[in-house]
């Protein structure tokens, strides 16, 4: 009996070693710690979950908080999730919550064994998966897809049991929200599962999982650099960004600082960010002056963080691989906030109290943009014609609404037997109604045939592409990125500059030609700015006061009789002539002012009176400003002393009670008025008057006292 029982025990011994070694791999796989999104734990079982739906909630942020970032397995109404499809959203999610569609969603396998021990969740322990469970070699082969706003259902019957991570990728997502905002914080993503899932009720053959996001939008302002003198408002305002800014007035030449702040939100990803600047005709990008910094990040450099192009209309950045890779980790811990500081000129093609502006913007997203490289060529008959054409949803080339609210930038550029660019000319393109087939289109003038050259193009929410450059002409289409959310532009600050017309005449109000003038601000005087840049500049503006002061002397030359003819009429047409291109001189150098302490200086600006006795000045800021004249009309007497006058806003157009500027006005056209500068003729006796007698009288008188005098000496001599 004791043998029996002795067998007894061994074999029940025996038994319970066998069901231990058993049972371990299930309950190791039970009690297995579930990361991110828990589900129901798995059993042994031969049963499959056939199909797992993945629903794609988006809560408000303070509802996501209350779930924190692994998911907890209970609603916020208590009801605890089994794996099975929850019933009541907002109850279970929060008010609010709702499913979306449009974000991608990829399957992994998790490798066997481990490549890194230790460390489940790194990104080298998982591999892509077929629908069949196969290894996937590349993103594109594995199981995957788009959410509806119905969940998108995955067929799981072929994938063999195992743990899973179905993994978010917002690069091959299509969603953008209404207001603009991406999805950024997520919770519960990715996605952990084994399959099969298991409940209390066991395998769930129909599964359905809940990976979170919060959604939010970067935020953007610019505003003129703090203590800019003029501005009120210098404050960067996030939260009232499109808000009318201040209009501070300069001369041409000042400098105008400015700041740009943008507030990434916590847990973007973002893959693409890139900042736009695009300045009115009126004002030049200073080179080199931008600054890059966070408060969050140690360090931003280009090249390595970000790319930079400038040229005289603006700049672009845009973020690398690295500096977006930064920029994401820092969102970890936070909102970050990078900010730009950079100068800009006014310069001579500003126009008269027309406020320029520089537009920024930035594009951002989930999806890089992938843009053509520009294309080179020459020109024909020394142009170059840029024309644009817009791709908008129908396929045509026709201006849209949206298209007609961007500024364009073209930029030409003259590559260099060392294959550098150089710069050329760069102009901003806007929405004109008035020839709105050609508003973006624009043609390069007075170019070398012979030399090789490059135009490229600036615009936020569109990728350019390069068509063509062929007979002096390129061909830029612009395709509207629908892949990315809608660009982010505030307001701008502004900058106007002022002028003030002129008349010369005589005291009977005959309009005088040929008076010289320089202007003064206090004892100071208005100069160009020297530099070899401007230099270059002004040497068109010095022609075109040489070519306008020969043909005043020339007139002034003839005799009354030849002024008053055809000849003087002909001769004047020319000096009005020259005297508009002296003028477009200024405008077209985009020169630059400054302030001398004599009138000598070489770069001293000169207003010439024109055959209409007009002349102007423009590029003033407000405040009291005089004129000295340098060199009256012929036969007229120089001014001594100064002329006063004021410069602010409608002091360009003048005022009824000034002199009427327009000799003549035409249908359609305004008569503007400017302040008369009166001459008065030096008065020389002319031949038939009194004092023509009076000279005659005295003449002889002396004549005969001088023979008197001689004819006495002689005598004496004797």
């Amino acid at each position: 009996m004791k043998k029996i029982l002795n067998k007894m025990t061994s074999l029940l011994v025996a038994f319970v070693m066998v069901l231990g070694i058993l049972a371990m791999p299930f309950a190791a796989l039970a009690a297995s710690e579930p990361v991110e999104e828990e589900t129901p734990a798995a059993t042994a079982t031969t049963e499959k979950t056939t199909s797992v739906t993945l629903h794609k909630m988006l809560l408000t942020k303070e509802n996501a908080e209350k779930f924190g970032k692994d998911g907890k397995q209970e609603g916020l109404d208590k009801t605890k999730y089994d794996g099975t499809q929850i019933q009541n959203i907002e109850g279970y999610f929060g008010t609010g919550a709702k499913e979306i569609e449009g974000v991608y969603f990829v399957w992994q396998k998790l490798k066997n064994p481990l490549v890194v021990a230790g460390n489940e969740k790194d990104d080298k322990n998982w591999e892509y998966v077929t629908a069949d469970g196969k290894v996937a070699d590349s993103v594109e082969k594995a199981l995957g897809g788009l959410t509806t706003t119905d969940g998108k259902v995955f067929d799981t019957s072929n994938l063999p049991a195992g743990k899973y991570r179905v993994q978010e990728l917002k690069e091959k997502s299509t969603y953008k929200g209404e207001d603009g905002k991406t999805l950024t914080g997520m919770y519960a993503v990715p996605v952990y599962l084994t399959l099969p899932l298991v409940n209390d009720d066991g395998v769930v053959k129909e599964a359905h999982i809940y990976p979170k996001n919060t959604k939010d939008v970067p935020q953007i302002d610019k505003n003129f650099k703090k203590d800019t003198a003029g501005a009120k408002d210098t404050e960067i305002k996030l939260d009232n960004n499109q808000r009318d800014k201040d209009t501070v007035n300069r001369k041409v030449g000042d400098v105008v600082e400015y700041q740009v702040e943008t507030k990434i939100p916590k847990d973007a990803d973002y893959k693409f960010l890139k900042w736009t600047d695009a300045m009115t005709d009126g004002l030049t990008y200073n080179k080199g002056s931008l600054k890059v910094t966070s408060k969050q990040i140690e360090t931003l450099k280009s090249p390595a963080d970000y790319t930079l192009e400038e040229d005289s209309r603006g700049y672009t950045v845009n973020f690398t691989d690295k500096g977006l890779k930064k920029v994401e980790d820092a969102a970890k811990n936070g909102e970050v906030t990078i900010r730009f500081e950079y100068a800009a000129t006014l310069n001579g093609k500003a126009v008269v109290e027309v406020p320029e502006t520089n537009d920024v913007a930035l594009d951002y997203g989930h999806k890089p943009r992938t843009e053509s490289e520009p294309k080179e060529g020459q020109p024909k008959n020394k142009e170059i014609k840029v024309e644009k054409s817009w791709e908008s949803k129908t396929g045509d080339q026709t201006v849209t609404d949206a298209d007609k609210t961007v500024t364009v930038v073209y930029t030409l550029y003259e590559k260099l037997d060392n294959g550098d660019l150089k710069e050329v000319e760069s102009v901003a393109k806007k929405y004109n109604d008035k020839d709105a087939a050609n508003s973006f289109n624009h043609t390069f003038t007075g170019l070398d045939d012979q030399k090789t050259y490059v135009v490229k193009e600036r615009v936020s929410g569109y990728a350019p592409e390069y068509v063509s450059f062929q007979d002096g002409k390129v061909t830029i289409k612009n395709n509207k990125d629908n892949d990315n959310p809608k660009v982010l532009n505030p307001s701008e600050p502004k900058v106007v500059t002022y002028g003030k017309r002129f008349v010369k005449t005589d005291t009977a109000d005959k309009r005088l030609v040929g008076a010289e003038f320089v202007v003064k601000s206090g004892n100071q005087y208005l100069a160009l700015k020297a530099g070899d840049e401007v230099k270059a500049e002004a040497a068109k503006v010095t022609a075109a006061k040489e070519a306008l002061d020969a043909a005043i002397d020339q007139y002034n030359k003839m005799s009354a009789q030849e002024q008053e003819g055809e000849k003087g009429t002909a001769k004047k047409t020319e000096i009005n002539n020259l005297q508009k291109a002296y003028n477009e001189a200024f405008v077209n150098a985009g020169v630059q002012y400054t302030l001398v302490n004599t009138k000598d200086d070489t770069n001293v600006v000169k207003l010439v009176s024109d055959a209409e006795g007009k002349f102007e000045i423009k590029g003033l800021n407000a405040g009291k400003w005089s004129l000295e004249e340098t060199k009256a009309p012929q036969g007229f007497a120089k001014l001594e002393g100064t002329i006063d006058f004021d410069v602010a806003e409608g002091s360009y157009a003048g005022t009824a009670e000034e002199f009427k500027y327009e000799v003549e006005v035409k249908d359609g056209e305004t008569q503007h008025h400017g302040k008369k500068v009166e001459n008065k003729k030096v008065v020389i006796p002319q031949t038939g008057g009194i004092g023509s007698v009076i000279f005659v009288v005295a003449g002889l008188l002396v004549m005969s006292l001088a023979a008197y005098k001689i004819k006495s000496n002689k005598q004496e001599a004797r």
